[in-house]
């Protein structure tokens, strides 16, 4: 017969997801490149939402889970010369994450 009901502790997720980017560098000429590929963890409440935005205009991002992966295949938001990215991720308790960076192509 059990009398205790054993060891419970609360935790606070508070830290926000990290973005590592795998291509795109502030000012890389990225002209022979087909696809941007990102790496976006959460060690604790996982990935709620990601938004991507290259010129202002909201992206598809295609989504490896396996290896949280996310990719973006270059359309025609990309114009020749300077061109500008930002990537939000936002874990589930509301912790956000930001990437930005200017490129040319």
């Amino acid at each position: 017969e059990s009398r205790g009901f054993g060891d419970y502790y609360i935790a606070v997720d508070t830290i926000p997801p990290k973005i590592a980017t795998l291509s795109v560098t502030e000012g890389k000429l990225m002209t022979k490149y087909t696809k941007f590929q990102f790496k976006i963890t959460d060690n604790f409440s996982g990935i709620e939402e990601y938004n991507c935005f290259i010129n202002g205009n909201w992206v598809v991002l295609a989504l490896d889970g396996k290896k949280a992966l996310y990719t973006y295949t270059v359309d025609d938001n990309v114009v020749r010369g300077t061109n500008s990215i930002l990537l939000i991720a936002k874990d589930k308790r509301n912790n956000a994450s930001t990437f930005s960076a200017d490129f040319v192509y």
